[in-house]
């Protein structure tokens, strides 16, 4: 297998690269549930109907994050383990368990990382606590520009990233931002709990480094 058959991954650097031109094209729009990698059409730049097809072309989070990595979102066998969310797919909640062996991740494809850098995904996980009716869809970003990271006081409004950001049907699809919204996020939530179900949540942010294999 090799980068561009959409189950290998390309380096960091080249998934920088084609973020970018995802931003510099600002075609498309925000769309749950498209987007994607194509290895038939390599140079199409991934734009696939989501559930709304009134929205036209676009992608989500997840959807332009894996079509810079050449990855496509059905993966057969992908997270097939006891305290998966979800399997045979990329998502959000799909890429953070594989790379967490705390919670019967294989590293498949990922690895939890501690320092940002350029073609590092930022995640914060969807939180579900069904016994107070609460979801908070998940999010993933592509981090371009980690210079200003300080790991004495480190701050996610330190580093810049590229996201695909809702609401549905928001136009342009790709965008650059920094991190003080996930700031935020894990102010919100600083701490590891188990819902009722016996579920461990852990809800703050995390960083994935997808493996590069040549």
């Amino acid at each position: 297998m090799t980068a561009g058959d959409g189950f290998t991954p390309c380096s960091l650097e080249e998934a920088v690269a084609r973020m970018l031109e995802l931003e510099a094209s600002r075609l498309g729009c925000y769309s749950w549930g498209a987007g994607g990698y194509h290895p038939a059409n390599p140079k199409q730049l991934g734009m696939t109907l989501g559930e709304d097809t009134a929205l036209g072309l676009g992608w989500d989070c997840a959807g332009a994050v894996v079509h810079a990595l050449r990855l496509t979102r059905h993966r057969p066998g992908f997270n097939r383990q006891m305290h998966a969310s979800i399997t045979d797919d990329l998502n959000v909640d799909s890429l953070l368990e594989d790379a967490d062996p705390d919670r019967g991740g294989r590293g498949e494809l990922g690895q939890l990382v501690t320092t940002p850098a350029p073609g590092i995904l930022l995640l914060t996980p969807t939180i579900k606590i069904p016994e107070k009716h609460f979801d908070e869809p998940g999010h993933v970003r592509l981090i371009l520009d980690a210079s200003g990271w300080n790991p004495a006081a480190p701050r996610w409004a330190d580093v810049i990233y590229l996201e695909c950001r809702g609401p549905n049907g928001r136009r342009p699809g790709v965008v650059r931002d920094h991190g003080a919204s996930v700031d935020k996020h894990d102010a919100d939530w600083p701490h590891d709990f188990t819902r009722a179900d016996g579920t461990l949540v852990r809800p703050r942010a995390a960083l994935v480094r997808i493996r590069y294999q040549p």
